[in-house]
């Protein structure tokens, strides 16, 4: 779709940027691979995720009407800012969010209209 803002999640590390993730789909799996279970989610965090602390399916971003919304699907823990977002809960996105997984892993959601 032209025109349409595009979005990223960078991923911090020792709350420096690590990685930087463009949201293309509207709808993006964040979590951790896992070739036992078959779980291979859009977004990888495990080679951030050194204890794996965070699910192997742990939230979507899904993007509606332009606006994008994180979707927790685990119980480990989603933090928008200083806001726990309960499990199977829509919370819209902001640009410069700031979004805590598991109380381990810090990503920034940034938009950009072209």
């Amino acid at each position: 779709e032209h025109g349409a803002p595009t979005a990223q999640l960078v991923i911090y590390q020792n709350k420096q940027p690590a990685h930087t993730h463009s949201i293309v789909h509207d709808e993006t799996l964040v979590g951790r691979a896992d070739p036992i279970s078959g779980s291979d989610p859009d977004i990888d965090m495990t080679p951030w995720d050194e204890q794996a602390k965070i699910s192997r399916k742990h939230t979507w971003i899904y993007r509606v009407n332009g606006q994008h919304y994180i979707y927790p699907v685990s119980a480990a823990g989603t933090q928008v800012g200083d806001q726990i977002i309960e499990m199977g809960t829509r919370h819209l996105l902001k640009d410069g969010d700031v979004i805590i997984l598991s109380m381990a892993l810090a990503m920034k959601f940034e938009t950009s209209s072209p």
